[in-house]
């Protein structure tokens, strides 16, 4: 049925419900839309289940990074709507690959191209109440662009924290001083500390008077707010 398509790995992770399984994260690349899979392997190698998300109302979805949280896995990525690029995020059934809940988000606003790079589980109080909020921190970027392009004129990382049932808490960008062509701003990844969440990814600097791409290391507390900036060239 696919024999003319390719495949391009996501990623992967263990499943934490008493098993040592792996769920393996994938896109099926052909000349029609992209189709993101999920396969669930014991640790044998044995298939325990394998899932196909061909539904129509996930048109042009990828899958770039997943999750595990107990019984569930969170995916995230992106998915086209009427031609505009939006953060795709979906909680599933580890033991069946079931779809429960999917959204997508508008980042700044309904006219970026936004996309998911990774996401975390974290159960940090992301509202200031003292009361944890269990949920996924998911960073990625957004752009003026509908695709990845370093010369776009607008490319801005941004974090977003939601809830368990995929309902956003709050959401941040991380943007260089730089503008202009090859203004490439983007978050790929998290760790939570003690008091927030150091992110990473690509950042755009001046060294020598020329315009290049940096590391970015940033940090933000648990509602979002700046903490600091140690990115470099």
């Amino acid at each position: 049925e696919y024999s003319q398509g390719h495949y391009t790995n996501a990623n992967l992770e263990k499943v934490n419900d008493g098993t040592n399984d792996v769920i393996i994260a994938s896109n099926l690349i052909s000349s029609a839309a992209p189709i993101p899979i999920l396969k669930r392997l014991q640790e044998d190698g044995t298939l325990v289940w394998s899932k196909t998300y061909e539904d129509t109302s996930l048109a042009n979805a990828r899958f770039f990074d997943i999750v595990n949280y107990f019984d569930l896995i969170f995916v995230t990525g992106s998915i086209d709507v009427n031609g505009t690029k939006k953060v795709f995020t979906a909680k599933i059934e580890a033991q069946t690959g079931d779809i429960l809940e999917d959204k997508y988000y508008d980042v700044i606003n309904q006219n970026f191209h936004s996309t998911g790079f990774n996401a975390i589980i974290s159960e940090s109080d992301a509202t200031g109440n003292s009361t944890a909020d269990p949920g996924l921190l998911i960073t990625g970027y957004f752009s003026s662009c509908f695709s990845l392009d370093p010369n776009c004129a607008t490319n801005i990382g941004f974090a977003l924290r939601t809830d368990l049932n995929l309902n956003t808490l709050w959401a941040t960008e991380v943007d260089s001083s730089v503008s202009g062509n090859l203004d490439y701003d983007f978050l790929n990844g998290a760790v939570e500390t003690n008091d927030g969440f150091v992110l990473t990814g690509s950042t755009t600097g001046e060294l020598n008077n020329n315009i290049q791409a940096g590391v970015l290391i940033h940090k933000i507390d648990f509602e979002g707010n700046f903490i600091w900036d140690n990115s470099y060239i």
